[in-house]
């Protein structure tokens, strides 16, 4: 057996110990639920779940209400426990267009390639070969259900494999035979 061979059989064990781990956890949540402390359990957590959008707007309107209170009176810590703090924002005031020719003869080190749009471009056929290539490269991919693995049939398969690879040595041992007749003295 090849080390891909037994690496899938440890895939497929791996999963199989996973889904009855997830199987188990699954039973005990619903045994669980069923309980009295389970429904308490499972109240509390809908319960905490408002409770954090509850604080979020609140929050939210905290921070508002602190910058309205700066504005006021440009005090930057206007109430214990509140404070602001100034962030600097850019506003592009001209045409897009206008910005990025003028970056592109200014300040080329600005802008930045999106590389998904550039794949889909270079494979589209757009991007001219001296500056982007399609080259393809195996990634491997494993089928969803490796039970196979798992079984006896498993053990049935690799026969039937080892049997194919011996006559398809011995296939070879009769083409170079026939070769060497052919060849003569």
């Amino acid at each position: 057996m090849g080390q891909l061979e037994i690496t899938l059989r440890e895939v497929a064990q791996a999963r199989k110990e996973l889904e009855g781990t997830q199987a188990e956890i699954a039973e005990m949540r619903a045994r669980l639920d069923a309980t009295r402390d389970g429904m308490m359990i499972r109240a509390l957590g809908n319960n905490a779940k408002l409770q954090k959008a509850l604080v979020g707007l609140a929050e939210g309107r905290a921070r508002a209400q602190t910058v309205v209170a700066f504005r006021l009176t440009s005090d930057k810590r206007p109430a214990p426990g509140a404070s602001i703090r100034m962030t600097k924002l850019v506003d592009i005031c001209g045409d897009m267009a206008d910005v990025k020719a003028w970056a592109i003869t200014s300040a080329p080190h600005v802008l930045q390639v999106h590389a998904p749009t550039l794949r889909k471009q270079i494979l589209a056929g757009g991007v001219p070969e001296t500056l982007a290539v399609i080259k393809e490269e195996p990634r491997g991919a494993l089928a969803k259900d490796l039970s196979s693995w798992l079984t006896e049939t498993r053990e049935a398969a690799e026969q039937e494999e080892a049997n194919r690879e011996a006559a398809k040595q011995e296939g070879m041992r009769e083409d170079d035979a026939e070769a060497e007749a052919e060849k003569g003295p």
